[in-house]
């Protein structure tokens, strides 16, 4: 508010030499535009002079303020901001603005007119308003496509983003990204193709990349055999998933090197896809099995107590490259007659092989032994010789014979055949037996007359005799000694005359008979 000016005024006639006024002049009390009174207020010259006091008005106007519209931006979408202003010169006192500014209506963007709107100041003022616009801006949306990706050979996905702010209202989006063409493996540009908004947007767009991956193929070797020896099996695989397009399998799979009976591993080789795919690879094992053989031992004879012959064998198929057999065979221990098991022994043609043996037998012979008798001799009632033989050929270490032979019945002189008996080698041996006999010849006996005597004209003694040897058994003489005839002194020859023993016994008989004198004559008789 201003201050009232100085209250001032003009007197005629003039006053009388140094006299002046005293007091000031005053107003109608009120600050409000209008009119106040200026009053004389204690205005006065004091007794000398009579003053005639014509008033006069003291006029308070409207005070005029400025109002300039501070320009204001929001963004599309955005609240208002508030609408200032400045003013001036200052207001008076705790005078206030009342009202608001406003604005053209509108959201799109654009300038819209800042107005007075209903902004006053009472009637103390005189409000000048200086207009400024409200600039409605582009609302920038980000946009960030979503790095995306698929596999070599499948379609390509919805290329997605995001975006931040979110969209005004009921606004959206039209269009759709795009990428950098292309289907092999790599990056590939993902651009705002005909992505768009409205034209109260400004999209900012930020890239991404759309990686097409590697098509994982799954490889798995199938598991092979081959017997040993053999060419390998052509080294097959199967997979999944299926190949793209005309795309098409390079290169062969290999395997661990080797030839022996065993695993080898089947390994991925040179086996190989475009760089569009990841081969995963699935070994198996290529088997090399044994390779069957049958060996066959030949059957072998020997003769008992003879060296074992070199056992051998017959096989087929027929072995592998420079492969050959090691070991011997072996039969069942025994050197007896019999049938003997030939083993396989330590024959082997290697870990490569499988071997079916096919046993046969080393038979042992009995050995061919002649066992010849030797002929015996002996006297009636003697006891048998040992009965004896020869035989060839020699045995067989240290093999001995048992038993012993017999001869046939029978003491009576004659020839008794000499036979095998018991005699035995045991069963390793195979006799030939050749007999002979036992020949039981006659036994002689000594018959010597008794010396005897008798006087003259006496009746004969009985003529006695001894005998050696001793007779055998129940044997016994028969017949009887006599005498050369006559009865005179003399000496008379004791005669063998009838006396006899069986066949079997060879008699000699010898005495001497004399009368009184007796003599020992030898008397030799058949």
């Amino acid at each position: 508010m201003a201050a009232d000016p100085a209250f001032t005024y003009a007197v005629s006639p003039a006053l009388i030499g140094t006299d002046t006024f005293t007091g000031n002049l005053d107003r109608t009390a009120g600050e409000d535009v209008g009119t106040y009174i200026i009053g004389q207020g204690n205005l006065s010259l004091g007794t000398n002079y009579l003053i005639t006091y014509v008033p006069a008005n003291l006029t308070i106007t409207s005070q005029v303020i400025t109002v300039a519209a501070t320009a204001k931006t929001k963004v599309y979408g955005d609240a208002d901001p508030a609408l200032t202003y400045t003013f001036s010169p200052a207001l008076n006192g705790t005078d206030t603005f009342t009202g608001v500014l406003d604005r053209t209506a509108g959201e799109n963007i654009g300038n819209y007119a800042i107005t007075q709107g209903n902004l006053s100041l009472g009637t103390n003022y005189a409000l000048v308003y200086n207009g400024a616009d409200l600039s409605i801006t582009k609302k920038t949306v980000n946009v960030t496509a979503t790095a995306s990706n698929k596999e070599y050979g499948t379609t390509d996905p919805v290329l997605a983003y995001t975006f931040s702010p979110a969209l005004i209202g009921t606004d959206t989006f039209t269009g759709t990204l795009d990428r950098a063409t292309g289907e092999n493996i790599g990056n590939y540009a993902i651009g705002q193709g005909t992505l768009a908004l409205n034209s109260n947007y400004t999209l900012a767009f930020t890239s991404a990349d759309f990686s097409i991956t590697k098509k994982t193929v799954n490889v798995t070797a199938v598991a092979k055999t081959k017997v040993y020896g053999a060419a390998d099996p052509a080294l097959t695989y199967t997979f999944s998933p299926a190949l793209i397009g005309t795309d098409v399998f390079t290169g062969n799979l290999n395997r661990a090197a080797g030839e022996n009976i065993g695993n080898y591993a089947i390994t991925q080789g040179a086996l190989a896809l475009n760089s569009n795919y990841t081969l995963a690879f699935t070994s198996a094992d290529l088997n090399i099995t044994t390779k069957p053989l049958t060996l066959s031992a030949v059957a072998k004879t020997k003769i008992y107590g003879t060296v074992d012959p070199a056992l051998t064998y017959t096989f087929s198929p027929a072995l592998i490259g420079t492969d050959a057999f090691t070991g011997n065979l072996d039969r069942a221990p025994g050197e007896n007659i019999g049938n003997y098991t030939i083993g396989q022994g330590t024959v082997t043609a290697g870990p490569n092989y499988l071997i079916t043996y096919n046993t046969a037998n080393l038979s042992i012979t009995s050995k061919a032994l002649t066992v010849t008798a030797v002929a015996k001799n002996k006297t009636y009632g003697d006891t048998d010789p040992a009965l004896t033989y020869t035989f060839s050929p020699a045995l067989t270490g240290t093999d001995a014979f048992t038993g012993g032979l017999t001869r046939a019945a029978g003491e009576n002189i004659g020839s008794y055949a000499i036979s095998q008996g018991t005699v035995t080698a045991g069963p390793n041996y195979l006799i030939t037996y050749t007999p002979a006999n036992l020949s039981i010849g006659t036994k002689t006996i000594s018959v010597n007359a008794t010396a005897a005597a008798k006087t003259y004209g006496a009746t004969d003694p009985a003529l006695t005799y001894t005998i050696s040897p001793a007779l055998i058994g129940t044997d016994a003489f028969t017949g009887s000694l006599d005498r050369a005839p006559g009865e005179n002194t003399g000496t008379y020859a004791i005669n063998k005359n009838t006396l006899a023993l069986s066949t079997f016994q060879e008699t000699t008989c010898s005495a001497q008979q004399a009368s009184t004198l007796k003599t020992n004559p030898a008397i030799a008789s058949e």
